[in-house]
């Protein structure tokens, strides 16, 4: 009998299925994060062309799974070139302007902060 075949049958199965609901919810959350970042990056490039909508729509859509935007704002202040380059500060502007009309409540409250 193997080392893991040993580990399965030592631990009861209620904390094994509550185990791989934690691992899904992680990569749940890990899959989220990604999808935010990509869509904030491409969202805000150097380049010299508008915003596709559906970057905009992700961010969107991820202010109100997460109830907050907390996690755009984090991004943007750690990641955003805003005060070096007039192209991303104008696209910035832009996207903060559809997140406040479109994204979630929450997110205003957060803005004002």
């Amino acid at each position: 009998m193997s080392l893991r075949d040993q580990a399965k049958q030592s631990i009861p199965k209620v904390l094994r299925t509550s185990f791989s609901q934690a691992n899904a919810l992680d990569l749940e959350k890990e899959q989220f994060e990604r999808e935010q970042l990509n869509a904030i990056t491409k969202a805000l490039s150097i380049l010299e062309y508008p915003m596709k909508e559906k970057h905009v729509r992700t961010i969107i859509i991820g202010t109100f799974k997460q109830r907050s935007s907390t996690f755009l704002w984090n991004l943007v202040s750690s990641r955003a070139p805003l005060h070096g380059n007039p192209i991303v500060c104008w696209k910035f502007s832009s996207m903060l302007h559809k997140v406040l009309r479109e994204g979630h409540p929450n997110s205003v409250k957060e803005a004002i902060r």
